[in-house]
């Protein structure tokens, strides 16, 4: 028996041993057809590297496509199934945000952002910034730029195991809580106050 390939395993934050590289021994006169190949923006899985072995891949997160197979041929070649590719996933135009213009769009596939800039006179009440994110979607985040003289408060204030939604950081704006999911109660608000808090 000879080693093809050796290494050592790593416990990934996820709490699983890395499955790369492969750790295989099989006889010298085996077909082997290496590493599958890396295919971008996908996730592969395969335990061996021999001769009718399959590779799975997956579409990784924000990228769209169908889940596709190689194949180790009888060759030594990996050989893809059908049609495979992950395409990125795409947003629609930026939504407008009053008292703004767009400065920047980095983009509209997952992960890139608009930045907005408040109009003379207006301040942000947090972030400037919306992301494109998994679902093909703006993230909901509050983009908001109010009056320089208008009082307004932080985010809402985190409560175990409950979320939260707002679309105004400005006095006597409310953000409602309700529970996530397997746990019970009385939804309830937070009142933005004039003292900012």
């Amino acid at each position: 028996m000879v080693s093809l390939y050796g290494g050592f395993y790593e416990c990934t934050s996820e709490g699983k041993w890395t499955t790369e590289p492969l750790v295989e021994c099989v006889s010298s006169t085996t077909i082997t057809c290496g590493s599958p190949p890396h295919i971008p923006n996908s996730c592969r899985t395969y335990t061996s590297t021999t001769k009718g072995s399959i590779a799975s891949y997956n579409c990784r997160v924000g990228f769209n496509g169908q889940p596709f197979e190689a194949e180790c041929g009888a060759d030594g070649f990996w050989k893809l199934q059908g049609s495979y590719g992950c395409t990125p996933d795409s947003c629609e135009k930026p939504p407008t945000v009053d008292n703004t213009v767009t400065t920047r769009i980095s983009g509209t596939t997952y992960g890139n952002v608009a930045a907005y800039e408040c109009l003379p006179s207006y301040v942000h009440t947090g972030s400037s910034l919306k992301t494109c994110e998994a679902n093909a979607k703006w993230s909901t985040n509050v983009v908001e730029c109010v009056p320089r003289a208008v009082t307004f408060c932080g985010d809402p204030p985190l409560r175990d195991n409950t979320v939260f939604s707002y679309n105004s950081r400005m006095t006597g704006a409310s953000a409602y809580y309700s529970f996530v999911e397997g746990y019970t109660g009385a939804n309830a608000t937070s009142d933005c106050h004039a003292n900012g808090a």
